[in-house]
């Protein structure tokens, strides 16, 4: 006889089971709530996701069992939608699709552990794995409900967590996001910015040139104001033209854009040299980059005279070759915290649209070149000889495997000629600059695999001025506790 009378009852009881449980969690749920709840696996460990209908490009992420109550949950989304349109219009891009979508957290977990001193933080990972083909997301950790449960902030809760003055930490931390990919670093002077104007918790009452924002380590965005006059249009033209770049590709750090095409942006907007502006604000000459045409010495065969001055003579580079056409300095990107006169700096000299990882002609000059740079006034450190460093890249793709930066050091006299040897001491400059960071704290890392596990840098010289308004590791950055 069939035995389907007798599962009845306990499917009937599975099916009450389910009705219960759904019911109850429409009770928890807020009035008017909209998230949608569901689940995924990050890291290797359970989590419970929450996403606005419509808004596919970030999600809330809590580990589960989730400990946050839906409601602040929802009231926390209903003010992060109205900020980030605000966001939106101020930067004129989002974060980059492939990034996308965004896991934000408010607690501490295995994403997001507790870091001393640090208010927030926001980075890339691969949540689903480090095998090819598994996707990098970009992620927020704020802190806000461990900080509600201790009693340091009074605002994480259902009838506070949407209000606009509630913003500023999560608009900053989603904010930087936007840098991830598209650009070499992610800058504290614009989300600092964007997350006052958004949320009103520090005051700005000469707009971008308000005094505050060098007070709370904007410094850049008052610079740009009181010289040019810079205001959120001028801000919203720099972003979106770093985009254009990073979409069609031209990023100089493949596919990144650098501070030297950050530079030209506002250079373009103003119609005017920003380069005196970003070397005030404590960035390396090579970071602020130069092109220059060189002039014809009206020889047979043809030489040309390369002078690429910065301002105020704080760097020039002079020489004589046979390349007729325009060329530009900028930093290698595998370098990012390597001291100025370190050899292991090497800088790039080459034609304007190379890029830093494309292979150049064999010779890119002709073979005739012969570069020299100075310091201005400034002093070296004990020991240190600026007449011997002389670096130059131009070199055809190697073998794979091999890095592609190449120079020469130790020149004592002025007409040397540049060339290239076996025994160059830069022929490892990536690998020797990583295990030299590595010794200073900083941690380079490969942009899938990006972290925020370390950002001292080491003592540099010269000294900078202002660079607090930067996050040097690329992809990432740690926000301390900020009271207006």
């Amino acid at each position: 006889m069939p035995d389907h009378p007798a599962r009845r009852p306990r499917l009937f009881s599975r099916r009450v089971r389910t009705l219960v449980l759904l019911a109850s969690i429409a009770c928890a749920m807020p009035a008017g709530a909209t998230l949608v709840v569901g689940s995924d696996t990050l890291r290797g460990t359970p989590y419970t996701t929450y996403r606005e209908p419509g808004h596919d490009g970030w999600r809330f992420s809590c580990q589960s069992p989730c400990p946050i109550p839906l409601a602040t949950l929802q009231a926390a989304a209903d003010g992060f939608l109205a900020a980030k349109a605000q966001l939106a219009n101020l930067a004129g891009i989002d974060t980059v699709p492939s990034l996308a979508p965004v896991d934000i957290f408010f607690e501490g977990n295995s994403i997001c552990p507790a870091l001393p001193g640090a208010a927030g933080y926001a980075s890339t990972y691969q949540p689903y794995g480090s095998g090819a083909g598994q996707p990098v997301r970009a992620y927020a950790c704020l802190f806000l409900w461990d900080r509600q449960q201790a009693g340091e902030i009074d605002y994480f809760t259902p009838t506070s967590a949407g209000l606009a003055s509630s913003q500023t930490l999560i608009v900053h931390e989603y904010a930087h996001s936007l840098f991830f990919t598209r650009h070499r670093y992610s800058y504290e002077d614009f989300v600092r910015y964007w997350s006052y104007v958004i949320s009103g918790t520090v005051p700005l009452p000469q707009g971008a040139c308000s005094e505050s924002l060098i007070t709370y380590m904007a410094p850049m965005i008052p610079a740009l104001c009181r010289q040019y006059g810079a205001g959120d249009a001028d801000f919203r033209y720099a972003m979106q033209r770093i985009d254009t770049l990073y979409q069609g590709g031209l990023g100089y750090h493949g596919p990144s854009t650098s501070v030297a095409q950050l530079r030209e942006s506002f250079d373009l907007r103003f119609g005017a040299d920003t380069r005196a502006l970003f070397l005030d604000l404590g960035y390396r000459p090579q970071e602020v980059g130069t092109t220059y045409a060189p002039m014809s010495t009206g020889t047979s065969p043809p030489l040309y005279v390369y002078d690429l001055t910065m301002p105020d003579d704080v760097f020039s580079l002079t020489g004589v070759g046979s390349l007729p056409t325009p060329v530009k300095l900028e930093q290698p990107g595998c370098l990012p915290a390597a001291p100025f006169l370190d050899f292991s700096l090497a800088f790039d000299l080459v034609h304007p649209d190379h890029r830093e990882n494309a292979p150049l002609p064999d010779p890119a000059f002709a073979g005739a070149l012969t570069v020299a740079y100075s310091f201005g006034g400034r002093t070296p450190p004990p020991g240190v000889r600026p007449e011997r460093y002389r670096f130059f890249r131009a070199t055809r793709a190697l073998r794979p495997g091999r890095h592609r930066l190449a120079g020469i050091s130790g020149l004592d006299r002025p007409g040397d000629r540049l060339r290239r040897r076996d025994d160059r001491p830069g022929r490892n400059l990536c690998a020797d600059a990583a295990g030299r960071d590595r010794a200073q704290g900083i941690r380079l890392m490969p942009d899938s695999a990006r972290s925020v596990e370390a950002l001292e840098t080491g003592p540099e010289w010269p000294p900078a001025k202002g660079r607090q308004g930067r996050v040097e590791i690329p992809g990432s950055s740690i926000d301390r506790p900020v009271r207006p």
